[in-house]
């Protein structure tokens, strides 16, 4: 056998214990990951409505769910169980295709925005970017009207000057894009209580 198959082989074998040792610290990993990812979620909702019950309504909803919509919840109270809040967990790209989580929370009686919030962004630039996250800019959405969004696309949105943040223009479409769909999905009727 010549040299260069020894040395293509030996290669090949590497590559397979190489991936095979990351497929092995993926599956160990990725676990906590994203339980990490759902304490900040839970942590966010808690924050937002620590009276009401939180509960989960990703699964009665998976059939009429929107691309970008990973999760569902609904705050009811305690005790006559009306419906007051309802937030949704949207994923959309942000700069750098870096994934940007959103929660949009939506008051059930005046179909205003109660908060947006960000959970997490990856690949955003430091201290540009990530400027995203800051209640400054996130406040903007505040008791807006959710039809405000309905019909809306990211493609055809009319930005005023505050909800793009300069030099930050994918990272706020990102965050936009995260309100519009909620906008859309919220006021289509789909949502099973």
């Amino acid at each position: 056998m010549n040299k260069s198959v020894k040395y293509a082989l030996f290669l090949i074998i590497l590559g397979i214990i190489c991936a095979g040792i990351l497929a092995i610290v993926n599956a160990w990993t990725s676990p906590i990951i994203n339980k990490k990812k759902l304490e900040k979620v839970i942590e966010t909702l808690e924050k937002v409505d620590n009276v009401n019950e939180w509960e989960d309504i990703t699964d009665i909803n998976k059939q009429t769910l929107s691309e970008g919509i990973t999760a569902l919840y609904i705050a009811k109270d305690k005790d006559n169980k009306e419906e007051k809040t309802i937030a949704y967990n949207i994923i959309t790209n942000g700069y750098n295709n870096g994934e940007i989580n959103t929660l949009v929370f939506i008051d059930i009686s005046s179909n205003k925005i109660i908060k947006v919030d960000i959970t997490y962004a990856y690949n955003q630039t430091k201290d540009i970017g990530s400027k995203i996250m800051e209640d400054s800019y996130l406040s903007i959405f505040n008791n807006v009207k959710i039809s405000t969004y309905v019909n809306d696309s990211i493609y055809n949105h009319n930005s005023n000057s505050s909800d793009i943040i300069s030099g930050a223009t994918t990272s706020s479409r990102a965050v936009i894009e995260a309100v519009i769909i909620t906008a859309n999905h919220y006021s289509s009727g789909k949502v099973v209580k």
